[in-house]
């Protein structure tokens, strides 16, 4: 996955497996176009995922979700990632 992007990609865990980026970040890669932020599906606990990648980037996390759609931002001065927890059993069906 780090490969996708012209920007680094370094604050993500060793192990991306059940990380997926999603949303409006795949719609500006596959347009060309640079994303602003990047959106990002968690198979994992969301929680320590975005606990690590705050550490990692010199960010905070904040709570962004509403109506019981769970959503955590990470941001830094470098990036904003906004990540949400994989809610059916495979990406796919999400």
């Amino acid at each position: 996955m780090k490969h996708l992007f012209k920007n680094e990609l370094d604050f993500l865990p060793d192990n991306t497996d059940g990380i997926y980026v999603v949303g409006g970040t795949v719609r500006d890669l596959l347009i060309g176009r640079s994303p602003t932020d990047i959106d990002l599906v968690v198979r994992m606990d969301v929680d320590r995922i975005a606990g690590e990648i705050a550490e990692k980037c010199g960010g905070k996390v904040i709570p962004i979700g509403k109506n019981g759609f769970d959503v955590l931002r990470v941001a830094s001065q470098n990036a904003i990632i906004d990540l949400t927890p994989l809610t059916h059993p495979c990406i796919e069906a999400d």
